[in-house]
């Protein structure tokens, strides 16, 4: 993130939101984690959501350059993800792609309501080879 520009709130409530993806809850079943970022995340104490799915090589690749306006590079050996975030005044879409080792998102957001529009980083650990109950 840089700055404290208008959007600044909404990247870090973004950024926390993607780092709380590693706090589990227990009911979750045994098995492979495979895309860990997707989900429903409340952001800002509960009065907002950021919902990512993950995607498609081809339909990830295209949001994501849709959203960075051409600017994304993700490669061959990332996850993508797009989605939507809501927020009290404010709501729009997302979309991103990890690195190669799965702890390292870069995404891009733009407001449904106007101009605002930017980046949000989130690093995240490694990723698990599976999660218990």
């Amino acid at each position: 993130m840089r700055g404290r520009g208008p959007g600044w709130g909404l990247a870090l409530a973004i950024s926390v939101a993607l780092l709380c993806v590693w706090v589990a809850p227990s009911a979750v079943s045994a098995g492979t984690v495979v895309n860990p970022s997707a989900g429903n995340w409340s952001t800002f104490s509960g009065t907002g959501q950021l919902t990512l799915d993950a995607q498609t090589a081809s339909k990830g690749e295209a949001s994501t350059a849709y959203y960075s306006d051409g600017k994304a590079d993700c490669g061959t050996t990332t996850t993508c993800y797009a989605g939507d975030y809501r927020v009290s005044n404010d709501s729009g879409y997302i979309a991103g792609c990890t690195d190669a080792a799965g702890t390292h998102l870069m995404a891009w957001y733009r407001s449904a309501a106007g101009s605002q529009a930017g980046t949000i980083t989130a690093l995240l650990p490694a990723r698990p080879a599976s999660r218990s109950p």
